[in-house]
């Protein structure tokens, strides 16, 4: 039987997901993802990352079946973790992550008071995000002018390890989906955007080769095969982490929106607007799809993982929230603090505030202001998904860590005021990456029809929202959450 193997490069954990054709997963390892952070930087050590995947390969070869085979590899990876190498594929330095903030005060927020101001780069679907290329490369060169003289190319993490399974320096890929999170890409055309590479006066030559996701790039290099891989086993071409969700949790239509938890709070769904700055004004980001020559609006809410790891310093919140309490948090709303994400466009130095607090409240309290928070921002922001796409919602797919609460999903759907579909696969990401690689090498005929087939076949749980608890949650959100953006979305 022919085997995929799936590598899932997480901010957290790094995984390596063997499936069967079927779409049974075989085997899974993970290993943490080596990031290097402090209150000045947010980096990976790819060196370090390669090696772990390398030890992951080798514990994944052990569980292969006898008579079976890996007959391709790819990667599902997180965005915006940017790595210059120079002529040889040497690295010139950590990848700087997508949390990365150091290039907010003097590259963003001079863009960023522009974009506020109207202003806006032709056929960029993007809002401005610290985190974008578009903002790293000034921000090295400026900040290492003699290590930035001797980059060759600025790739992607994903793009990076993608070279190492091919064992290629020369020449390197990425998906359209990872080009789309630069704030250089055209997502229409699908082609390096030449309005944006001349406003950020970035040469295209140093950026990847940006090609579908499920391009076979060619065959597994000498680190694998010596590991024991057979010198057939194909490598194909990966996606965006968020995009291989939307595969995996079938996002294809506008009436279903994809709402990931975990380190970050993001919203999907598919786009079906041919100006691609109309959302990239409403503060949502257009991204390429794994499943067609379509757009998707990929809207990152908050990052809540480190706003959690904040607050749990802070005020002793950690723990769970018993389920009581989160489903009859509705009835005390007005005498808990409010909490206000930060909604400064992604910048992670700061965790949002907590508004109007009592003179008594415990950790407790805190945990939950800061779920209803969290909800209450993804409300703001399906409101203006919904604007934008001229579509009601009418299905929300939940997916990721946080989902495993079910109070706490249920005190989602009660703020959401949607029907919440929780999925029971852990591993959305990596199934959908799984189906892009299993189609491109010939196992499937389409993407969406292989999607559809596995997700309908996995246990789900649905939540529905309780009528009193909406209408107070609602009430909440007109009178006091949007009341505080009046001034517009920068008030806070």
């Amino acid at each position: 039987m022919d085997l995929i193997l799936v590598l899932d490069l997480g901010t957290s954990n790094t995984k390596a997901t063997l499936f069967n054709e079927c779409g049974t997963i075989v085997t899974e390892v993970f290993a943490a993802t080596p990031i290097l952070f402090d209150s000045d930087r947010m980096e990976i050590d790819q060196g370090l990352l390669w090696f772990e995947i390398k030890q992951l390969c080798s514990k994944i070869l052990v569980s292969v079946p006898a008579g079976d085979r890996i007959a391709a590899v790819t990667v599902s990876s997180m965005a915006c973790t940017m790595i210059p190498v120079d002529a040889d594929g040497n690295s010139l330095h950590n990848a700087l992550s997508w949390l990365e903030k150091r290039p907010y005060e003097k590259y963003t927020l001079p863009f960023l008071n522009r974009f506020i101001a109207g202003y806006a780069i032709a056929k960029c679907g993007q809002y401005p995000l610290t985190m974008y290329p578009a903002f790293k490369i000034p921000w090295f060169s400026d900040t290492y002018p003699e290590v930035s003289k001797k980059v060759f190319k600025w790739i992607n993490i994903g793009d990076f390890i993608h070279s190492k399974l091919l064992g290629k320096t020369d020449t390197y890929y990425c998906d359209h989906s990872i080009a789309s999170r630069s704030m250089l890409f055209d997502d229409l055309l699908k082609k390096w955007n030449p309005h944006a590479l001349r406003e950020f006066s970035i040469d295209e030559s140093m950026l990847p080769i940006p090609l579908p996701a499920g391009t076979i790039l060619g065959q597994v290099g000498t680190e694998l095969t010596v590991l024991g891989f057979s010198d057939k086993t194909l490598v194909v071409l990966g996606s965006h982490d968020h995009i291989c969700a939307s595969v995996g949790a079938v996002i294809n239509t506008p009436e279903r929106v994809l709402h990931s938890t975990g380190t970050s709070e993001v919203l999907t769904t598919r786009f079906n607007g041919n100006d691609v700055t109309v959302p990239a004004r409403c503060w949502l980001n257009v991204e390429s799809s794994a499943y067609s020559a379509d757009n998707l609006i990929v809207a990152f809410c908050c990052a809540s993982g480190q706003i959690h790891k904040s607050f749990e310093g802070v005020f002793s919140c950690s723990g769970a929230v018993e389920t009581q309490k989160l489903l009859s948090a509705y009835e005390s709303v007005g005498r808990r603090p409010v909490f206000i994400p930060p909604i400064r466009a992604m910048l992670t130095s700061t965790t949002g505030k907590l508004l109007d607090i009592p003179g008594i409240f415990d950790s407790d309290d805190v945990r939950i202001s800061l779920y209803e928070g969290f909800a209450l921002e993804c409300k703001r922001v399906l409101d203006r998904i919904e604007t934008v796409s001229g579509t009601s919602t009418s299905l929300i797919r939940s997916v990721g860590g946080q989902t495993r609460n079910d109070g706490l999903t249920q005190l989602r759907s009660n703020i959401l005021n949607r029907e919440i579909e929780r999925s029971n696969d852990s591993n959305i990401t990596a199934r959908g990456a799984f189906v892009i690689a299993a189609v491109s090498i010939g196992l499937y005929k389409d993407i969406i029809a292989t999607a559809e087939y596995l997700y309908e076949k996995s246990a789900k749980d649905v939540f529905f929202p309780e009528k009193k608890a909406a209408s107070r949650y609602q009430e909440s959100y007109e009178v006091t959450y949007i009341a505080l953006f009046e001034k517009g979305i920068y008030s806070i």
